[in-house]
């Protein structure tokens, strides 16, 4: 659930940006407008599957326009959509077609919805998991993104952001303890060594980027921008959410056994703790490994489609190896690799680190604060 409320968390900004955006020159304009009736659907030229609509639509000064064409998604009467104006310089003939459907009032139910949902189940404590989710998403637009826009490197900006996330997430959410501490001293370690490990992968897996979808536009906007380093920030800020969900479990569980018999070594905590780590990361790495590859499913399947392989062996001679050499390919598996890495690590350094403080402090019971469900992934 958190990784749903962080998107439209996320959304919720760039659509509420995008009811007021107005892009404007010489030959087209785009406006938001309210669909009053559909005068004709019929099935598209190109694609019988396909759905072509024309509408009616009304602007917001009350201006009718007729026949606007509609060949994204069906839509009905009361619908908000953005249209474009196109006009033809040579015989000032204005046509019309859809540019995107207005769904900012969607998604803000949607968000409500689930908002009221998780405080249903976690309580007290998913209120406050909100308020680290809400600081979280504000440091992505107001540090993390202005600060790349201009310029700063990518890889620093996104561990100093990654490290801010986990304290606020960490501490908001399960106050100021010994659990706090160890969770977020662990994370950050693990945070630190999982940057290491993504650097050395981009470059020893030869990734370029430029062979990515994205690398064309960011190379237009951002000229000078080190693309790679900006791959790694993705990475590295793409498995936070769950290091300090794991993080704070090991620690939770060391305090346990530590309240169970205080006599206890060192070895005994950490092979009891990390009996129980283990059966959690295994979920975690399997969470990790689908997001990814749910993630990149269509692009997957673009791939390793007959059509596309028959298109790169047009005239060549070549094995299977050039398909799996594939650089989006190889992305999507170092995302997982470094991911599960990342959080493998977090197990073992927040044990360690747990019992080590609670040797010197030992816990008491009236003073710990117990694990919730309302820390999701």
């Amino acid at each position: 659930m958190k990784k749903i409320l962080v998107l439209i968390l996320i959304l919720v900004p760039f659509f509420a940006g995008a009811q007021e955006r107005y892009f404007e020159d010489s030959q087209s304009k785009i406006q938001k407008v309210e669909v009053l009736e559909i005068i004709k659907e019929e099935k598209s030229s190109e694609n019988q599957k396909d759905v072509q609509q024309f509408l009616k639509v009304q602007k917001e000064n009350g201006e009718i326009i007729q026949n606007v064409l509609n060949d994204l998604v069906k839509v009905s009467p009361g619908t908000s959509v953005y249209i474009n104006e196109v006009v033809d310089e040579e015989s000032a003939v204005k046509t019309y077609y859809v540019e995107e459907v207005f769904r900012l009032n969607k998604i803000i139910w949607l968000f409500v919805f689930f908002m009221a949902f998780y405080l249903l189940i976690a309580g007290k404590k998913g209120l406050r998991s909100l308020v680290a989710l809400a600081i979280s998403v504000f440091a992505v637009w107001l540090i993390l993104i202005p600060a790349l826009a201009k310029g700063y490197d990518a890889l620093t900006v996104g561990v100093l952001v990654s490290s801010l996330i986990l304290f606020f997430a960490i501490f908001i959410t399960h106050k100021i303890s010994v659990v706090s501490f160890a969770s977020f001293l662990g994370s950050l370690i693990s945070v630190l060594i999982s940057t290491f490990l993504a650097y050395f992968s981009i470059y020893f897996l030869n990734i370029s980027v430029f062979g990515l979808e994205f690398s064309s536009q960011m190379l237009e906007l951002y000229p000078e921008m080190n693309l790679q380093n900006l791959l790694i920030a993705t990475i590295i800020i793409g498995i936070v959410g769950i290091l300090d969900d794991v993080a704070v479990m090991q620690a939770i569980l060391v305090r346990e056994f530590m309240l169970e018999d205080k006599n206890k070594s060192v070895k005994e905590v950490f092979k009891k703790a990390m009996k129980v780590g283990q059966e959690h990361t295994a979920a975690l790495v399997n969470t990790i490994v689908l997001a990814y590859t749910a993630v990149a499913l269509p692009m997957f399947l673009i791939i390793f489609s007959p059509n596309y392989k028959e298109q790169i062996q047009a005239g060549l001679e070549i094995d299977g190896g050039m398909i799996y050499s594939n650089e989006f390919f190889i992305v999507e598996i170092a995302r997982s690799v470094v991911g599960s890495f990342g959080l493998i690590l977090t197990v073992p350094l927040v044990t360690i680190i747990s019992i080590l403080i609670y040797k010197k402090y030992p816990p008491k019971k009236e003073g710990g604060a117990k694990h919730s469900c309302a820390h999701t992934h």
